[in-house]
């Protein structure tokens, strides 16, 4: 059984950031995390879809991967 999770990283003026996102009205935020790398690339494209961004702004990465900055979604 495979334990690995995934995150999403959004590419930003200092470099790969991770996309937190609150649950609670903006007191706290997490990481999202995927159980697979196809379930990250959904959200991407959801993310994206209708929008002027660019999904290789985005990125599927390892949860363990650092982060250059966070994004707040």
């Amino acid at each position: 059984m495979n334990n690995q999770l995934f995150k999403i990283q959004m590419k930003g003026v200092s470099g790969w950031g991770d996309l937190k996102t609150s649950y609670d009205d903006g007191l706290n935020y997490v990481t999202e995390t995927y159980i697979t790398e196809q379930e990250a690339q959904n959200e991407i494209n959801d993310i994206v879809e209708g929008t002027e961004e660019n999904k290789s702004d985005y990125r599927v990465v390892d949860f363990n991967v650092p982060a250059d900055e966070n994004f707040y979604y």
